[in-house]
Order: structure tokens, then sequence, then C-alpha cells
């Protein structure tokens, strides 16, 4: 039985860098891997999700995403760790960063499925992935690959959000952030992170 609701924001007004924070000095670290924290407050900032009742904290949550942390287990869209901690600062591969926003999303699969060498039919995140493929939210990282075990880069975050909010009629619209690393964001991440 379903106890929440999870919608996406109206966003049409928003400025895309509220979804991922700047670091103190103003950099955006494109290349960075984004962290369990990161990844939750981006999503916070892009859904509303409403309970009765919120799934229990984990003890390791700092107080600042203890809520957030809670709605997103709630929801069912990102779990904790088996020994029951969530571990906030650790990384995020691609693979459960696309899961996350398959679920976060409610897509379902559309048209062709992509023929990634590294994602097979038998791993847990290949039915993600290929629904995330065939709603034109993800690319592989080459014609053949996707590198679902690789770390989701922050930039590489905010293409993914881009899309997904794109493919379900939602418009980020380009933010004025003026990050002091600007340079360094790649070609394909300049309209979504900017």
């Amino acid at each position: 039985e379903k106890v929440y609701t999870a919608e996406v924001k109206n966003v049409e007004e928003q400025n895309k860098a509220k979804y991922i924070a700047m670091y103190e000095d103003e950099t955006f670290k494109p290349d960075a891997p984004a962290t369990r924290y990161e990844v939750i407050e981006a999503l916070d900032n892009l859904f509303e999700i409403t309970s009765e009742e919120f799934a229990p904290a984990f003890g390791d949550v700092s107080e600042k995403y203890k809520l957030t942390v809670q709605k997103f287990v709630t929801a069912k869209i990102l779990n904790g760790y088996e020994d029951k901690t969530f571990k906030g600062d650790n990384t995020i591969t691609r693979a459960e960063f696309v899961q996350m926003v398959v679920k976060a999303f409610g897509f379902g699969m559309k048209g062709d499925a992509a023929n990634f060498a590294d994602v097979t039919s038998a791993d847990w995140f290949s039915k993600a992935v290929q629904v995330a493929y065939t709603n034109g939210v993800v690319n592989g990282t080459s014609a053949t690959t996707f590198s679902p075990n690789a770390n989701i880069t922050r930039q590489d975050m905010m293409v993914i959000l881009t899309n997904a909010a794109e493919a379900v009629g939602k418009n980020l619209t380009a933010g004025n952030a003026a990050f002091a690393d600007a340079d360094s964001i790649s070609a394909y991440a300049q309209d979504a992170v900017a």
C-alpha cells in the first residue's frame, strides 16, 4: 500500500543552481563524484514528497539531511545499507543514480532498449538503465558502454536530472550561477549545469 505521494515540483521558474550547491570556493567540480547527500539534496529540490508517516531515520544521518533521507526512503527511491546506516558521504554509482531517477520520476519502458556491452539482463540495474535510455534520460559513456559501476559525476547528475525533468514536461531553466571553474565543465553538460 502506497503511503506517500511524490510529485515533480513546478520548476519552470526556479534556477538550476539550486539543485546542486556550489562549493565554498565557488567551484562546481564537474568531474567530482556526487555523494549520497548531494544526490538526495538535488532530488529533494525537484520533488515534493508527502506522507503521514516517514521511515525511521538512520543513526548516521546528519541533522541537516534527516528529513530528506526519511522522505526518500519512505518513497522507496533510495535505501540505506544492510547495517542500518545511510553513509551520506559515500559516492554513488551511475547504476544506483539511474535506479533512483527512474523510481523518482516513475518512468516506464518506451521504444527499443540500448545495447550496452556492460549491462546484461541479469544485472540488478538493467531495467532501470534500459527504461532511462528509452525515455531519453541517459546515454552511455560510449556507443557500447554505460559504465554502471563508475561513480556518477556532478555534471552527469545534472545532465540526467535535466533530461528526466524534460521527459516529464518540466523545464529546468538555465541558471545564472557563475562557477569559478566553469571552463572545466564538459561541453555536453554546459546547458544542464549553467
